[in-house]
């Protein structure tokens, strides 16, 4: 959901349609994701053990998220809700404190220093007009 609100946000959508405003979901980004990832596959603690990789600390809706998506480009527009989309849930937020446990694992970035290198990775790499 990330890089199409910000590549829509980019192209101006005017109204800013958005899906299930209220559901709730939680980031982690990339280098953190990895990171967690490299972590559980070093521990020996982990073998045989499912261990959710993720960032549970900022759990958002997807209506604050579109907010701070528009906050990224310093711009507002108007948010059109949509409704839900067909077999969505109303929250994804991972428990990682089972990761945190086995590996030490902390995510280092947050949620809108994330959306800011998201945001300068697909201006510049995705093919987005600049």
């Amino acid at each position: 959901v990330i890089p199409e609100f910000i590549l829509r946000m980019h192209a101006r959508e005017n109204p800013f349609r958005i899906y299930g405003g209220q559901e709730t979901r939680a980031f982690c980004y990339v280098d953190d994701a990895v990171r967690a990832t490299m972590l559980v596959a070093a521990a020996p603690a982990c073998d045989g053990e499912i261990v959710h990789i993720g960032n549970q600390r900022e759990e958002v809706t997807i209506e604050t998220l579109a907010t701070l998506v528009m906050d990224q480009f310093g711009n507002r527009v108007e948010i059109k809700e949509c409704g839900g989309r067909s077999g969505s849930v109303s929250r994804r937020c991972p428990n990682t404190s089972k990761l945190k446990h086995l590996t030490g694992f902390e995510a280092q970035v947050d949620l809108k220093d994330g959306l800011a290198l998201t945001r300068q990775w697909y201006l510049s790499h995705a093919g987005a007009p600049r």
